[in-house]
């Protein structure tokens, strides 16, 4: 399903949208790229999937690059991603430097931005593009991940090429650095509530699955949809069922 505003309004309602259609006239005509290192399987394609065409909706003039990049290039900016939100162990060596540059550089010479109003550039896989043009435009780096406790050989690395931007948008209050010296702004982490992902399962499916793998259907169920690794906090999911099950007498 290619997505609608008016779909939208069953959820929040008709005023809510014609907020959005009214605040966002002041940027119809203008064109905004966004720019992140894949189309599917992460959070980010997923806001993307929706945003970019939604704001082509609101006459807002939107395109979305996809940076391109080889399996060393994504091995290490994986490191990169993990040093960020606190990985002791990753390091950004010589070698590592040169392959993510290099990448940078191959993509830079396959992308033009002279058009842009605006160019908004999604995590570290493709921050340091902005080295490499001369800016006609404010650039803004979205980073959706909390990197305020970054590892230092890391954060040494990307530091200066965020405070090339013209600001950074973070998820929270409490992810803003001190040591960024661009402008800091908050955008929320968002779901869209109409994508596959968050659609009704037929009761048959469901009983099915559930059924396949002898999870008990006449109790209430707790799950996280994510990947298994320590940045998506499984363990704060099994603590919170924890706390469940001993104030619900039905669990027990």
């Amino acid at each position: 399903m290619i997505p609608n505003l008016k779909d939208y309004e069953k959820i929040v309602g008709k005023e809510v949208i014609e907020g959005f259609k009214s605040s966002s006239e002041r940027l119809v005509g203008c064109h905004i790229s966004h720019v992140n290192s894949t189309s599917q399987g992460g959070g980010v394609a997923e806001i993307l999937n929706t945003l970019v065409i939604l704001m082509n909706r609101l006459k807002i003039d939107t395109s979305w690059r996809i940076f391109k990049g080889s399996y060393h290039f994504f091995n290490i900016t994986k490191k990169m991603h993990n040093g960020l939100q606190g990985d002791a162990k990753a390091k950004m060596t010589s070698f590592r430097k040169r392959v993510y540059l290099e990448e940078t550089e191959r993509n830079c010479i396959m992308n033009h931005f002279k058009i842009e109003d605006l160019v908004i550039v999604h995590d570290p896989q493709p921050l340091a593009m902005i080295t490499h043009y001369e800016k006609r435009q404010p650039w803004l780096w979205r980073c959706h991940i909390d990197i305020t406790n970054a590892n230092p050989n890391i954060w040494e690395f990307v530091q200066p090429y965020v405070n090339k931007y013209d600001g950074v948008i973070v998820s929270m209050e409490q992810y803003k650095k001190p040591d960024i010296t661009r402008p800091q702004h908050i955008i929320m982490p968002s779901i869209d509530p109409l994508s596959i992902k968050n659609a009704p399962i037929h009761e048959d499916r469901r009983n099915k699955v559930l059924g396949k793998r002898g999870i008990d259907q006449d109790r209430p169920i707790i799950t996280q949809i994510s990947r298994f690794d320590p940045w998506k906090d499984p363990l704060g999911v099994v603590k919170m069922w924890e706390k469940v099950r001993k104030s619900t007498a039905s669990w027990c």
